[in-house]
């Protein structure tokens, strides 16, 4: 979109009585440095408006409050005066109903008079109506074209409901059937009705009208949603085939009706390819030395563009939700491990603004369900990215117990700033936040609360929140998730009964550790710091299986309760849980420590089970610290290793950017520009891991990989895993590259943690094999 706009200029008419208003769009428009040229011309009445027709402005945008006209008058006399310039209504009035009115009567936006300071705001919405309004364009054109070569066509076509009456009869129709006035008449009986009762579709007949003898083909279709008939009707004497036309009509009916989801498609990967670039190099600028005043820029510039993509992804949703294009996968997934994910999203964020993550999962709920995981963890991750924004202290908690008939109850709890009660109706509108102020102090589009409730209600459920203003707010929803078959092995399953040592002063993260050991039948001791944990470790007598330590104590560091005495010590373990933000400077402490684990906050339960059950992995090989820090380069630099990489991408910029993740890895890339290449270069010589970016000239990314999959069968080789890298970021998409062949996909622009992530599993593959 702004890379078409770069080359248009754009004759801007304000019709604006207010000089204050004129001067203060005048700003926006120069200060929000559009992506287009612009000429902007100020009138202060409807009369000076209209003397400017010959004009023919690109975009109007108009306050409906005149000194000559008021209201919808003035509107209405603007749009009858430029029927083919799209229009911006200005207001100061806040009614919805009065923008619904106007949007309804021809106007691309309303744009509030409070939002004209935020250059932004106001490039956003000329560059929104003027896409709008092409789109609509296209679509009266596709439609005009459709109904003249309906009404052109020598054959009569008639639509009949199943009461047989005429729902559309063409000009062809009427003047076959001799009437000039069909609709709402029934269809001539005789021998056509028992053909419609038969109710098979194609079925011919003939019947006669006046001296004429006419063919018909009854046929199922739909009209206006609901059940019809089509009959076509031919006169046999005259016949000439209309069909490709017709199709060729409907075909260009529907693209242009498509034309929205395309347009924001579209736009979403032009800006996703630069975003790429410009948040991978402030990554890689931020892990440089650099002044305080430069990371302070670094960060801004990392959460804007945050934002923008944040933004992207909604805009995203929501054209999906409301062209009715959204469908749901019912398939197998698990339901914990994807709720936990959602955290490792959040936790940054939290705890950089000191906020406490809670997990709280009924412990013997099945976590393998049916459904549609990605919907499911966009609603968890929508509820909770919104509490940790308006959470300034406390905590925020997401919490899931299972109910009856595979029911699922989920609540997300915050200690933030609250919704007033008058608002919680309207909180889940689109685009709306609670108070304006609090969308200019924290930021956000108000897409995402209204996102997870079309899609909570799209799943069969709904939504309910509770609030207080200044204590915090209450989301609730359930789903139904039937279970799905499972060969997890649970704790009680496995273990005899062990005692545990919670060293924890947290009171929101004790009752959630107690109730998991209760359930899986395992004793747990409680210590509020640090001296109350070594009286209980020295008694004689004691002895605990895990001791689990959470890093912030009133009375010491942790690690303190290592300087008991080894033969004192009667404890298989020690976990230390660590503020994410803390890992990196702490784990050079611990990392030499023998029997001690470190996992970062918020503590999960697949973790906890995963401590206590028997066949665990060493720490060595299960730690997190390995995939969130180092993307496995430790792993293989003691295996001896190095990764051997494919790096398909023809853009030299998203390449320097992988190398620069990548730096610190073991490893050999190997670059190739084209699809061609790739598969060229794949076949020539063995690799452990393929980069796939899935644009290129030539050949894509998607032949490439079905390429590379079909050799490694015809010759016998192992599969070697494919990283789908994409600038498109459609629901559709990541199935069309796993379909194509790849193991995992990562969205542009790309995550370093993600790709990190995904490195560190196939390097644990290697080196296992050597």
């Amino acid at each position: 979109m702004e890379k078409n706009n770069r080359n248009r200029h754009f004759d801007i008419l304000l019709v604006e009585d207010n000089p204050g208003d004129a001067v203060l769009l005048r700003e926006a428009l120069r200060s929000g440095h559009p992506p287009f040229a612009y000429t902007l011309q100020v009138v202060t009445s409807l009369n000076e408006a209209l003397e400017k027709k010959s004009v023919r402005p690109d975009m109007i945008l108009l306050d409906l409050d005149l000194p000559d006209s008021q209201g919808y008058e003035t509107f209405e006399g603007v749009k009858s005066a430029f029927p083919n310039s799209p229009i911006i209504v200005l207001s100061g009035n806040e009614s919805e109903e009065l923008a619904m009115e106007t949007v309804a009567r021809g106007a691309q936006d309303y744009l509030l008079k409070e939002n004209i300071i935020n250059p932004g705001a106001v490039v956003r919405a000329i560059l929104y109506a003027s896409g709008r309004h092409r789109v609509q364009r296209q679509l009266v054109s596709a439609e005009r074209r459709f109904s003249t070569v309906l009404e052109s066509t020598v054959d009569g076509l008639l639509i009949v409901d199943r009461a047989y009456r005429i729902c559309f009869a063409n000009r062809a129709a009427q003047k076959l059937l001799g009437e000039q006035n069909l609709l709402g008449r029934s269809f001539p009986a005789a021998p056509v009705t028992p053909n419609l009762d038969s109710g098979v579709p194609g079925m011919e007949a003939t019947f006669s009208v006046g001296d004429r003898v006419l063919s018909s083909r009854i046929s199922e279709t739909e009209w206006e949603e609901r059940p019809a008939y089509c009959v076509s009707i031919r006169d046999i004497t005259e016949t000439k085939q209309l069909t490709q036309e017709l199709i060729q009509a409907r075909e260009d009916a529907f693209r242009a009706s498509q034309a929205k989801s395309a347009f924001l498609a579209s736009m979403s990967h032009e800006i996703r390819t630069p975003l790429n670039g410009m948040l991978g190099s402030a990554t890689l600028l931020g892990e440089t030395q650099l002044t305080e005043e430069q990371k302070r820029y670094i960060d801004l510039f990392q959460r804007c563009g945050t934002v923008l993509l944040s933004l992207i992804n909604d805009l995203l949703d929501l054209s999906k939700v409301e062209s009715g294009e959204m469908t749901l996968d019912e398939s197998p997934f698990d339901l914990i491990n994807r709720i936990e994910d959602v955290f490792d999203l959040v936790s940054q964020k939290a705890y950089e603004k000191g906020v406490e993550l809670i997990i709280d999962l009924d412990p013997k709920m099945s976590a393998m369900r049916i459904g549609d995981a990605q919907r499911v963890q966009q609603v968890v991750t929508n509820l909770l990215s919104n509490a940790v924004k308006f959470t300034e202290r406390g905590h925020v908690m997401l919490r899931a117990v299972e109910l009856e008939e595979d029911q699922i109850d989920f609540r997300v709890i915050d200690t933030g700033i609250g919704i007033p009660q008058d608002q919680w109706d309207t909180i889940f509108d689109s685009f709306k936040q609670a108070d304006t102020s609090v969308g200019k102090r924290f930021g956000g589009t108000g897409l995402g609360l209204s996102i997870a409730k079309r899609f909570i209600e799209r799943m069969g459920g709904r939504i309910q929140l509770k609030s207080i203003v200044g204590q915090g707010t209450t989301f609730q929803f359930s789903l139904k998730l039937p279970k799905a078959m499972s060969t997890a092995t649970t704790v009680s399953e496995t273990s005899a009964v062990q005692r545990v040592l919670l060293v924890s002063s947290n009171q929101n993260l004790i009752p959630v550790v107690a109730a998991s050991l209760k359930a899986w039948g395992l004793e747990l001791e409680l210590a509020s710091g640090l001296e109350a944990a070594k009286q209980l470790i020295g008694q004689p007598g004691a002895n605990y299986h895990r001791v689990i330590v959470d890093e912030v104590l009133p009375d010491g560091d942790a690690l303190s309760l290592l300087d008991i005495p080894n033969s004192a010590v009667r404890v298989e373990a020690i976990v230390l849980l660590f503020n994410p933000l803390h890992l990196s400077a702490k784990v050079e402490a611990y990392r030499h420590l023998g029997g001690v684990d470190y996992w970062v906050k918020p503590l999960k339960l697949t973790s906890l089970r995963h401590l206590f059950d028997p066949a665990r992995k060493t720490r060595e090989s299960a730690s997190p610290l390995t995939i969130a820090q180092d993307g496995g380069a430790d792993r293989l630099r003691r295996a001896g290793r190095k990764l051997k990489i494919l790096l398909a991408e023809d853009s030299e910029d998203n390449r320097e950017i992988v190398h620069a993740f990548l730096r610190k890895i073991p490893m050999e890339i190997i670059v190739a520009t084209d699809g061609r290449e790739t598969v060229d270069k794949f076949k020539a010589e063995a690799f452990d891991l393929v980069l796939m970016d899935m644009q290129m000239p030539f050949k894509d990314g998607f032949m490439a990989s079905r390429e590379i999959r079909e050799w490694e069968r015809a010759h016998g080789m192992a599969r070697t895993p494919i990283v789908a890298l994409t600038a498109f970021a459609l629901r559709g998409d990541e199935k069309k590259c796993r379909e194509a062949g790849c193991d995992y996909f990562i969205s542009k622009p790309v995550s370093k943690p993600r790709l990190f992530e995904v490195v560190a599993l196939v390097a644990e593959a290697v080196c296992a094999k050597s």
